[in-house]
């Protein structure tokens, strides 16, 4: 019996897999719900506790290019997320369309995160804006709270980014941003 210890944040489409309803022939999986996303990718990162385990796709591959071999990737991409619908913009804004972006802050948690890699490629894909037509505002977040965001992803768009305090309580901060993602 090959036992596997694998570590997700909460897919509800992982249905009966999670609850033990589907089994397969001589394997045991021990499922453990790691959230939020960050606190799973540091355990993934600094201790290798799990056999299996959900990466960020971008810090997997950062990772992966200054040397870091604890795990392997599997082409397996758990959030299943149409990213079209991860930009946000301001209720009084006239932007309808990604092309108009160019020239725009677009604030986002950090740089280099999965889903901010995903909003860039289409962007430049479907509406032709590439990332160093956007002024990114980089700032990490909590609920109703914001803090600095620390170190850099080492792309050469960061030097443009603005690393500062951004007020999410009320969901938005007129004046500050143009889009979120």
């Amino acid at each position: 019996m090959l036992k596997l210890n694998m570590a997700t944040i909460y897919y509800p489409y992982f249905g009966k897999l999670m609850d033990g309803s589907y089994t397969a022939h001589d394997l045991e999986l021990t499922w453990t719900y790691v959230t939020p996303p960050d606190k799973l990718f540091r355990q993934v990162i600094e201790s290798s506790a799990y056999d299996v385990a959900e990466m960020s796709m971008s810090g997997y591959t950062m990772l992966r290019s200054k040397g870091w071999r604890e795990y392997i990737a599997l082409p397996i991409f758990t959030s299943r997320r149409f990213r079209h619908s991860a930009l946000f913009v301001r209720a009084d804004s006239d932007i309808i369309s990604g092309a108009q972006l160019a020239g725009k802050k677009v604030g986002l948690p950090e740089y280099h995160m999965t889903a901010a890699v995903w909003v860039r490629g289409f962007l430049e894909e479907d509406f032709g804006v590439k990332p160093g037509d956007v002024q990114w505002r980089e700032a990490a977040w909590t609920r109703g709270t914001a803090a600095t965001a620390q170190g850099g992803s080492g792309s050469r768009h960061t030097d443009s980014i603005e690393r500062n305090l951004v007020q999410y309580a009320s969901g938005w901060s007129p004046g500050r941003r143009d889009v979120r993602s």
